[in-house]
């Protein structure tokens, strides 16, 4: 298919999905993109500057399997080479994805997916964030709306529960550091102490032993 008309085709095509009646395809064909289809996938990052996605697809017989998006239609759509499409200025927002076998009889839905591109979050850059930018409320996308007192709070709290952690986690690796040194620094000594306590359990075990024998030849 000539990757114009392939891109043209493709970003039309899912306006007219509830219209289309697709031929199947058959099970030969079903097979062989089972075998290929962890090799179409897709990637994304946000732009800082412009809040919007770029989203990147692979394709690994674009010939044969069409990537058909929803909505993206309105974003720069650009073919990189045969595997690869690059959508940019995508708005943040829920998008469905279906990869359709295409061949003379067959134009079937194979696989359907779903993209989640939550939106930019501005307070992913303020200084409250810096040291933990594990932090939800930190990171670069947040879908939901919070004021900044709400933010500053849960962060400060997130930073003492942190800590805590830490102290606690400190504590007990100190213990645990204090309870090595001192196995090294005493082990002929616990070696020692281990061995004659063993073999006295020993000795106590033969000795009730021998008892009970005495006994019964009584």
């Amino acid at each position: 298919m000539n990757k114009t008309k392939y891109l043209l085709t493709t970003l039309s095509l899912f306006i007219m999905l509830p219209s289309i009646t697709y031929a199947e395809c058959t099970s030969d064909e079903v097979k062989h993109f089972k075998e290929i289809e962890d090799k179409y996938h897709y990637s994304y990052k946000i732009d800082e500057q412009t809040k919007k996605y770029t989203i990147t697809f692979y394709s690994e017989e674009a010939h044969r399997y069409d990537y058909v998006f929803s909505d993206i239609y309105d974003s720069n759509c650009t073919i990189i080479d045969d595997k690869m499409i690059e959508c940019s200025n995508v708005e943040p927002g829920a998008y469905d994805i279906a990869i359709v076998g295409t061949s003379d009889s067959c134009d079937a839905i194979l696989k359907t997916e779903k993209i989640k591109l939550a939106r930019y979050n501005e307070y992913s850059n303020d200084p409250l964030c810096e040291g933990i930018e594990e932090f939800v409320l930190c990171q670069k996308t947040y879908d939901k709306d919070i004021d900044y007192d709400t933010f500053a709070s849960r962060v400060n709290t997130y930073k003492k529960t942190k800590s805590s952690q830490q102290e606690t986690s400190n504590v007990e690796d100190k213990e645990k550091n204090e309870i090595i040194i001192f196995i090294e620094k005493n082990l002929l000594k616990i070696i020692i102490i281990t061995s004659f306590g063993m073999a006295v359990i020993v000795s106590l075990i033969l000795t009730i032993k021998s008892v009970k024998k005495s006994r019964r030849l009584e």
